[in-house]
């Protein structure tokens, strides 16, 4: 006899696009400059609950008759009210809370689960670093879809900045760093050609987390700058490794640098009060 999966729900699939897909589907109805109100994401995937209580990890779902329930890591209980639009939550809380829904597009006969209030079931083939990587795309897509690209940083407007980013960010509930990793998939014909932007983190100097989301294509002096102050491995357009020269790329902010023929122009803009983690934008003058 065919599997609960196999026989009634063939649509499901551990795949990137799979996510990507229904993450749209989710969202498709936001008007310009909405934020997605994941309760009510939640409710359309079943969940029955989500709680807020002391845990030994971060959060966990459980499927239960009907459905699932969300548990979130917190200081103080809070049983939020399914019928109600989201409350106020943390940025963290947020992205925890969308990984844990992308935890359901994995479980078979979600409908069927509901009306007959069966617990639903993983479907087969799916092993957990797999889900995990999965969920972890996911609650960024989740949160930030496409049309929100679309509203913020339009081709016609020359590309992302750096205070843009954070302006996005702060428009849409989440941290610089899962918008600055949102337009590192989405967002390179955007920029300007001759411009890069970088993640930074200062929480320790030495080995400094940098990811460049533009390079120029093909061989360019921005391209080589890179080189020299970043340590690490191409990976899909996006180059993540150690900065080597922290100190020297800061001290250069605002102001134009020589570079062999070249001039540059690197502006630093800091996500947070605590000045410990930041965005660089580099761009040839």
């Amino acid at each position: 006899m065919a599997s609960l999966a196999q026989s009634q729900d063939p649509k499901v699939e551990v795949s990137q696009a799979y996510v990507f897909r229904e993450c749209e589907r989710l969202n498709s109805l936001l008007v310009a400059r909405e934020v997605p109100d994941l309760v009510k994401i939640a409710r359309q995937k079943n969940v029955r609950s989500i709680i807020l209580t002391s845990l030994p990890v971060e959060a966990y779902i459980e499927a239960v008759s009907g459905g699932f329930q969300i548990y979130l890591s917190s200081e103080r209980y809070r049983d939020l009210e399914m019928g109600d639009p989201e409350p106020i939550l943390s940025k963290r809380e947020r992205f925890t809370l969308a990984h844990e829904i992308i935890h359901t597009f994995f479980y078979a006969c979600l409908n069927d689960a509901a009306r007959t209030l069966t617990v639903p079931t993983l479907i087969r083939g799916a092993w957990t670093a797999q889900i995990e990587n999965l969920c972890q795309l996911g609650a960024n897509r989740l949160l930030l879809p496409e049309r929100t690209l679309i509203d913020y940083f339009p081709v016609e407007g020359g590309g992302p900045s750096a205070a843009g980013i954070v302006m996005y960010s702060d428009h849409y509930k989440v941290s610089p760093q899962a918008a600055f990793i949102r337009l590192c998939s989405d967002a390179f014909q955007a920029m300007r050609p001759g411009r890069c932007l970088l993640y930074l983190s200062t929480r320790d100097r030495k080995v400094a987390d940098w990811t460049v989301s533009h390079v120029l294509s093909g061989p360019g002096r921005l391209g080589d700058y890179h080189a020299s102050i970043v340590r690490g491995a191409r990976i899909g357009g996006q180059f993540y490794g150690e900065a080597l020269d922290v100190e020297k790329a800061l001290s250069e902010s605002g102001q134009d640098v020589d570079y062999g023929d070249s001039r540059l122009r690197i502006g630093l803009c800091w996500t947070n009060h605590a000045r410990t983690e930041g965005i660089l934008d580099v761009q040839l003058t």
